[in-house]
């Protein structure tokens, strides 16, 4: 019984976080977000591809390449079966029968001169795979540029969680998850889970806001962190967010939400967590309800020309991406969507709809 309990209390010790003992100044520390971004497509397949969570980057190395097996283009996607340490999901990496070179990164605001602590859950599958955690004290994304800490190599065939320590030369500093092979060999994925940074918080500088227009509406966040969205309504994807240090010209209203110029983007904000200011009116943005419904897939999902699996294939969604729903069966077993300029018919079950589906016309 005691050498139970020992076991037990060894096991505890190796899988409590440091985040008991301070904040994790991470977004999306454990990849549990249903929101990911493609940051990277195969030129050669574009089934093929990289996405991350809302905070993170990342990039993929494909040179020197002097056999068709170096340096392919992974898969980098959240991973929801039994390898992974907490949570959801863990990230995954990978590209059997080749050796890839790939990273995650996300910089973070910090008082300069203060020590800061990274790391990661790390497994690595196969005997030829290599992954470290790297500091960036300058803040750069390029995980080959001088000057950054790494950590020791991670070991393989279990979890590991290399840790590095540096000191942020500026208010901002890159956490560096990277994953390389020495030879091809399959399975050769790399999971990432867990990730932290610890530190002193900084204050992120202020921008520059053009003044408003006089006789116009402007707004500001009363909340620390509010997510900025591709439409009215939360079933709409985030694309940012924005803080109270920042001040928005109101560009239009649509039931309660307001839209803005997000770096050029086109986004909304929900009217119940800002505050306004002047004495314009914004104009009524009109939003059909069809247009608020949406498909986000959790795998690569077909786009057919009619709605059978017999019907001749058109396109595909891309895993994590989002088309805009405008038709369905009366069983609400297939889905008329579009995504770019494709309009087809895709399969109900591989992802998530947004919205009043029963609300959207019966067209096939």
């Amino acid at each position: 019984m005691r050498r139970f309990l020992v076991l037990i209390s060894t096991l505890i010790c190796v899988f409590v976080s440091p985040a008991f003992a301070q904040d994790n100044l991470l977004q999306n520390p454990s990849f549990d977000s249903e929101v990911y971004i493609p940051i990277s497509f195969d030129p050669l397949d574009t089934n093929v591809y990289m996405a991350v969570p809302l905070g993170w980057g990342g990039g993929v190395i494909q040179s020197p390449r002097t056999e068709s097996w170096m340096n392919v283009h992974p898969t980098g996607l959240p991973h929801i079966g039994g390898i992974k340490v907490n949570g959801w999901r863990s990230y995954h990496i990978a590209r059997g029968g080749g050796t890839f070179t790939a990273f995650i990164y996300q910089q973070v605001t910090v008082q300069p001169g203060t020590t800061v602590q990274g790391g990661a859950w790390v497994f690595i599958e196969g005997d030829t795979g290599i992954a470290r955690v790297g500091i960036d004290p300058n803040g750069g994304t390029n995980p080959y540029a001088g000057g950054i800490v790494w950590a020791e190599t991670a070991a393989r065939g279990q979890w590991s969680t290399p840790s590095v320590s540096a000191t942020a030369n500026n208010s901002t500093i890159t956490l560096f998850l990277f994953a390389t092979q020495s030879q091809p060999s399959n399975p050769n994925g790399v999971y990432w889970d867990a990730a932290y940074l610890y530190g002193t918080a900084g204050t992120p500088a202020p921008q520059a806001q053009p003044a408003a227009p006089e006789g116009s509406t402007t707004l500001r966040a009363t909340v620390g962190r509010l997510n900025v969205r591709t439409g009215p309504g939360t079933n709409f994807n985030p694309i940012g967010i924005i803080s109270p240090e920042n001040i928005y010209i109101v560009q239009g209203e649509s039931n309660g939400w307001y839209q803005i110029d997000y770096g050029g983007q086109t986004g909304w904000v929900s009217g119940r967590f800002v505050r306004l200011s002047g004495g314009g009116t914004a104009p009524i943005v009109d939003t059909p309800i069809d247009a608020a419904v949406t498909y986000t897939t959790n795998a690569p999902l077909r786009i057919r020309s009619a709605p059978t699996t017999d019907a001749q294939i058109i396109g595909t969604i891309p895993w994590g991406l989002t088309a805009e729903v405008i038709g369905r069966t009366s069983d609400n077993r297939w889905v008329q969507v579009r995504y770019g300029n494709t309009i087809g018919w895709s399969a109900v079950g591989f992802g998530r709809i947004r919205g009043g589906l029963n609300q959207v016309a019966v067209t096939g």
